[in-house]
C-alpha cells in the first residue's frame, strides 16, 4: 500500500528532471583537468572516420551545475575522410563526467555550437 502511495510522487520528480532545459547560468568557464581534456578528446576521435588523424585546436572547458553535473568540452577538430584528405575543422561539443549524459559527441551539428559553446 505504502509503494502505491510514493509512486506518483516518484513518477513526478523522473518527469520533472527529464524536462531539465539548461541556462547559461548553469555553464562556468573552468580549466579543464588533463584527465578531463583527454576524455573528451578520446571520445570525439572515437566518431571520426580515422581517429589517428584528430587535430585540435581552440579547446574550451565549462563546468555543468545541472542534473548530473559534469564538464562540457567544446572546440574544434579535424581529421581524414573517406578519401584520405583532411576535411578541415569542424566544431564539436562534448559531455565529460555527466552520469546521465557522459559520451554524447556533436561535430559540426547545432548541438556543436549552442549553449555554452
Amino acid at each position: 500500500m505504502k509503494s502505491s502511495k510514493l509512486l506518483p510522487g516518484a513518477m513526478a520528480i523522473l518527469t520533472l528532471s527529464a524536462c531539465y532545459s539548461a541556462t547559461s547560468d548553469d555553464f562556468t568557464p573552468v580549466s579543464l583537468p588533463s584527465h578531463i581534456s583527454e576524455t573528451a578528446r578520446q571520445q570525439v576521435k572515437y566518431s571520426l572516420n580515422d581517429p589517428d588523424s584528430a587535430q585540435f585546436r581552440n579547446i574550451r572547458g565549462f563546468s555543468f551545475s545541472g542534473p548530473g553535473g559534469g564538464y562540457v568540452v567544446c572546440g574544434e577538430v579535424n581529421g581524414r575522410n573517406r578519401v584520405g584528405g583532411y576535411a578541415g575543422f569542424q566544431p564539436f561539443r562534448t559531455n565529460v563526467g555527466n552520469a546521465q549524459s557522459s559520451g554524447n559527441v556533436y561535430i559540426n551539428d547545432l548541438p556543436a555550437v549552442s549553449l555554452p559553446c
